[in-house]
């Protein structure tokens, strides 16, 4: 499941004891990392609260343990919409990102991998950096030309202003 803001509502141990509506002021207004950020907050705060009233070892263990598994959920989610978003920009740049494997080897990947939590398919950090430099190759082309054509407009615009400016000088002296 991708990372939902929605789906930390009203069902999960996040959205217990939070205002009603506020993820929606959230998801309009924040990024999504840093919706994450807050949603991880949550959960620390409200693992805090259930831990100080569990009184045996084992409601302890049990909050501690859901937990860890909401902290891990939720870091995968992340990391899958990372991946995702970080997918669409090299397909943006016309690069072609590597290949999710269906079915097919899915442990060797050297590209992917799935988390053992969410289910999610996210890169691996070796494929992470290669896709953004990539992509930062590519900004970095399409910023040079857009560089060597502003340099020779703004040239010519430098070179027009010039001569406009001989031009009113010359008539404003032709005029007394």
């Amino acid at each position: 499941m991708r990372y939902d803001p929605a789906r930390w509502t009203s069902s999960s141990p996040v959205a217990s004891g939070s205002s009603v509506g506020w993820w929606r002021v959230e998801r309009a207004c924040l990024p999504t990392s840093w919706r994450a950020e807050l949603l991880g907050r949550r959960l620390t705060r409200r693992h805090d609260l259930q831990i100080q009233t569990a009184t045996t070892d084992d409601e302890k263990r049990a909050v501690s343990e859901a937990y860890l598994h909401n902290r891990e959920e939720l870091r995968e989610d992340l990391e899958a919409y990372r991946s995702d978003q970080l997918v669409r920009h090299a397909r943006r740049y016309y690069l072609v990102p590597p290949a999710i494997p269906w079915g097919r080897g899915e442990d060797d990947d050297p590209h992917w991998e799935r988390g053992p939590v969410s289910d999610e398919w996210h890169l691996r950090p070796a494929a992470f950096a290669d896709l953004y430099r990539q992509i930062e190759d590519a900004r970095a082309r399409r910023r040079a030309v857009w560089e060597s054509w502003a340099k020779i407009v703004g040239g010519l615009l430098s070179g027009i202003i010039a001569v406009l400016s001989v031009i009113v000088s010359l008539v404003l002296a032709l005029k007394k």
